[in-house]
């Protein structure tokens, strides 16, 4: 189907997955409703699974829709009203994470279109007997409105079950600007990061801690470098509209990609141990609570979902090309920190 310059078509080789080409080059496998890569002309911005092999792999989690939890839970267990669940029974391997949503088929239901922009809706059910430890039912809806210039993501996860249930969700994708995470100039408005332990697993007790004048500091635009980032930012600054932006350039050009999130944390990772390509691309997740959050006394009523309620999170990212002509205070800074 073509309309205004988006061609959309669905094909089930090699794998199921919806093509959109014209305005934007971008393929959505309905394994996960993952996005596996979205071009701008021509050149990979979202540097997602390169084919089904990699897609079923999981290695990175690449673009993967977070669901229902998002984040590592500890020991693979958690508590909820009463009741302890196991998402590993009998097995002595215990690191779990980022939710089965990703590992879920889904179903394209919508396609809507408006004037320079298209709309594609992906629906799953999650039946209590899909996984161990997870004994709910939920209805997860995935919305990816493409432009030219980016997307706009929509995650919904809706209880329907006759109890709450515990919802935490997010958003994965990794951005491919530059050559390299080195050379990836990177602006995190945010005061302080979570501690975590040798498992990269909050540590609840010890909370946070500020991040002023060490390498985690990215509150001023400065290249990566060297530095590893697996962390997740808290205190996070939101601007006049509601929305809080990561800012990425690059110390080889002027182009740049903001991304988006309303609430929630900013997890980053540079991308050290992934099999393919380690360091050729940066993490940077929109997560809507901290990792372990079923563990967080303080968090576990905020993961809580009434019967009928839903979660709802939204998150994106926007890219502008070399030499747009597009300025302002935080591209200047970026220009700067450049040339120097």
């Amino acid at each position: 189907m073509t309309h205004d310059g988006f061609h959309v078509g669905q094909q089930l080789q090699p794998f199921p997955h919806v093509h959109i080409s014209g305005a934007v080059d971008c393929t959505i496998a309905l394994r996960g409703a993952n996005i596996m890569e979205w071009r701008h002309e021509g050149q990979l911005i979202i540097d997602g699974y390169q084919n089904d092999e990699e897609l079923r792999g999981q290695d990175g989690v690449r673009s993967g829709v977070l669901a229902p939890y998002a984040g590592r839970i500890r020991n693979a267990k958690y508590w909820f009203d009463g009741s302890e669940h196991d998402l590993k029974p009998g097995q002595a391997e215990r690191t779990v994470f980022h939710g089965f949503a990703r590992d879920t088929d889904f179903s394209l239901v919508r396609i809507d279109y408006e004037p320079g922009e298209v709309t594609l809706t992906f629906y799953a059910d999650i039946r209590p007997d899909q996984v161990p430890g997870y004994p709910f039912r939920l209805g997860l809806q995935t919305t990816y409105k493409l432009t030219r210039h980016g997307v706009a993501v929509t995650i919904e996860a809706s209880n329907l079950d006759s109890h709450p249930v515990p919802i935490s969700v997010g958003w994965h994708p990794y951005f491919r600007i530059g050559s390299s995470v080195d050379n990836v100039i990177l602006n995190v408005p945010a005061d302080r990061v979570l501690v975590l332990d040798e498992t990269l697993n909050p540590d609840h007790e010890a909370g946070n801690k500020e991040i002023i004048d060490t390498d985690l500091d990215f509150r001023t635009p400065r290249p990566i470098g060297p530095t590893r980032l697996d962390i997740c930012y808290t205190d996070i600054r939101v601007d006049e509209d509601g929305l809080t932006r990561v800012k990425l350039g690059t110390t080889e050009s002027d182009e740049r990609i903001d991304v988006w999130q309303r609430g929630g944390l900013i997890y980053t990772y540079t991308g050290d141990r992934l099999e393919r390509d380690p360091r050729r691309s940066l993490a940077i997740e929109a997560i809507s609570h901290i990792p372990d959050a079923f563990n967080a006394p303080e968090h576990v009523p905020t993961v809580r979902v009434a019967p009928g309620q839903s979660r709802i999170f939204q998150c994106g990212f926007a890219y502008t090309p070399r030499s747009a002509g597009v300025k302002d205070e935080q591209m200047e800074s970026m220009q700067a920190t450049r040339s120097n």
